[in-house]
């Protein structure tokens, strides 16, 4: 996956990494990684960067960008997305 996604775009956001050589998983708050790598990098950015800290391999994550809060939250946001858009 390419992930051009901007941080910026996503900073309520987390993201749930996979290490592809042990397997080791985690979760990091997208704020946190605009701290390190500021809001104008993309995702894919901060993959060829990061370590897993399990078996130390670099630029070996995959990530699943996952929304923080619960599923109705995730609606309300979509809905008034979705609104904005109406006539």
């Amino acid at each position: 996956m390419k992930f051009t996604t901007l941080l910026a775009s996503i900073r309520h956001n987390e993201l749930a990494l996979t290490c592809k050589v042990c397997g080791h998983t985690g979760v990091v708050r997208v704020v946190e990684v605009i701290e390190l790598f500021g809001p104008d990098k993309q995702v894919r950015d901060v993959l060829a960067r990061a370590r897993c800290k399990n078996c130390k391999a670099k630029g070996q994550l995959d990530a699943k960008i996952t929304y923080r809060g619960g599923s109705d939250g995730a609606l309300v946001q979509a809905d008034m997305r979705d609104r904005e858009k109406l006539p």
